[in-house]
């Protein structure tokens, strides 16, 4: 639908409530538990920073009644809102908010909290972390799984490192991938990452196989993840090839999810008793932004905000710029302010020699980077009086806004600088809609029950099969036809 400008549609306002268990174990006196002195707070996690977001008072403590040495730690809506470090408006549109193309590229939020400052019989227990998921239900965009279709890679199992062997085992990696190559090894590439071991000459090597190997991807905020030689969908992770003299590992995993972001893999190879282990620094997701704001309706100062993930360190470098020329109309022909070389000002019909303006401004497009973000509000109907001629003539102001730049070009510009297990190569933003996993939700999301989960057309349920893939028929009524039962 389009909506005439000026419009604004006021939407029902996001809803979410949740509680977790906190339990200090069996045999629990309450009488003895102080939780006066309690900090609860979101940290550090993979998709997310903690200071994008602000805890309410009531969320920060634990506040309520103990029963047997549990509490029930509730998270409601207000509780946890989007930070934006100052940055105001007034449009419902605008600004930054739950996406469904947010989270883990599906929707769905992973957090988690800690919870510190808990005494009992007078001591203080260790700070413990539990998982908050808010769930952002919408069009998962499963219909455009066709152009995701999943390859995996290959190998050649022939391929030597060439190096000679010495007295001491010796590690190498080679990949085809050039910006990996000049980099780390990706695992969000289409190429294969080569690790070869070559034997000490009084070892001999031929023997080891794909289970002697142990393949570890880890992050920074303790997860991990090992590869096994054929997965549950079927998919080859990695392959061995040995002889006398040397041990070639074939990762041909690809990571299509933007979490975890693994940024360690450690190889254990076992031989004849004895653990031959290297780690790499490794990169597992690309540098990506969220749009959020905006509301794709177009009322004056509605702000967008261009949500970045995988940069640190951004500053003005990482915004485009905003513009504006000014136009009047005059006997049905559209006429430009330019300034001519002495500084005097005229019209023109030419709006190749108009004078362009920076608009990044608070009085026009209030461009600002904050954390992570972008922000820029979209600015409608504005005018500028300026004297031409010695008249005073009223100009409308026309805004180009230039503000989101890819992460690849944010760095670039020295706008950011890449966090640690991010690079700038592959797509993290459709791996849920793929034919390789059949569903638009993660392979890690049940299925939504008791929430307003609408079936058409927004996806599909985890292993039902999915009509453009079987080749079924598809109705005019929708892109992806009839959806199977949930």
């Amino acid at each position: 639908m389009t909506y005439a400008p000026g419009t604004v549609v006021q939407l029902d306002p996001v809803q979410y409530t949740g509680s977790a268990l906190i339990s200090l174990g069996d045999n629990i006196d309450d009488s003895k538990i102080d939780s006066s002195q309690v900090v609860v707070r979101l940290v550090d996690g993979n998709t997310y920073h903690a200071d994008e977001f602000v805890l309410s008072t009531a969320a920060s403590t634990l506040n309520g009644t103990w029963q047997n040495g549990t509490y029930t730690y509730a998270l409601n809506t207000g509780d946890l809102e989007w930070n934006t470090w100052g940055y105001t408006w007034n449009d419902y549109n605008s600004g930054r908010e739950w996406s469904i193309m947010g989270g883990d590229g599906a929707g769905d939020y992973f957090f988690t909290f800690e919870v510190s400052g808990i005494r009992y019989d007078g001591k203080e227990l260790d700070p413990v972390t539990f998982p908050v998921t808010v769930y952002c239900y919408g069009r998962t965009v499963t219909d455009l799984a066709l152009s995701h279709v999943y390859e995996a890679n290959t190998y050649d199992a022939s391929y030597t490192s060439g190096k000679q062997q010495s007295l001491v085992p010796q590690w190498t990696w080679y990949t085809e991938g050039a910006e990996s190559a000049a980099d780390k090894p990706y695992l969000n590439d289409t190429y294969t990452d080569y690790f070869s071991v070559t034997w000490p000459l009084y070892v001999n090597g031929a023997d080891v196989t794909a289970e002697d190997v142990q393949i570890t991807l880890k992050s920074a905020y303790g997860d991990t993840y090992t590869l096994q030689p054929v997965n549950a969908y079927g998919e080859q992770e990695y392959a061995v090839a040995s002889n006398k003299a040397e041990t070639n590992i074939f990762v041909t995993y690809q990571q299509w999810a933007p979490r975890p972001v693994y940024n360690k893999m450690t190889i254990c190879v076992s031989h004849n008793g004895i653990q031959y282990q290297k780690t790499y620094d490794i990169a597992s997701v690309a540098a990506y932004m969220v749009q959020t704001g905006g509301g794709g309706v177009a009322v004056d100062s509605t702000v967008t905000c261009y949500n970045y993930y995988g940069l640190l360190e951004m500053n003005e470098n990482a915004a485009g710029s905003a513009t504006y020329t000014l136009t009047t109309e005059q006997d049905g022909t559209t006429y430009y302010y330019m300034e001519n070389a002495d500084g005097t000002s005229a019209l023109t019909a030419d709006a190749a020699a108009a004078k362009v303006f920076d608009a990044n401004g608070e009085a026009d497009c209030n461009v600002k980077v904050l954390h992570n973000v972008v922000f820029v509000q979209t600015r409608m109907g504005q005018t500028e009086q300026k004297t031409v001629n010695g008249e005073a003539v009223l100009f409308q102001k026309n805004y180009s806004n230039r503000i989101s730049k890819t992460p690849a070009q944010i760095v670039k510009d020295k706008g950011a600088v890449l966090d640690d297990g991010f690079n700038l190569t592959g797509s993290y933003s459709n791996w849920a809609w793929t034919m390789r996993y059949q569903s638009g939700w993660t392979t890690d999301t049940a299925q939504p029950t008791g929430l307003p989960f609408v079936q058409y057309p927004y996806g599909f349920a985890a292993g039902s099969e999915n009509p453009v893939c079987a080749n079924l028929l598809i109705p005019a009524a929708g892109p992806m036809g009839k959806l199977p039962p949930l």
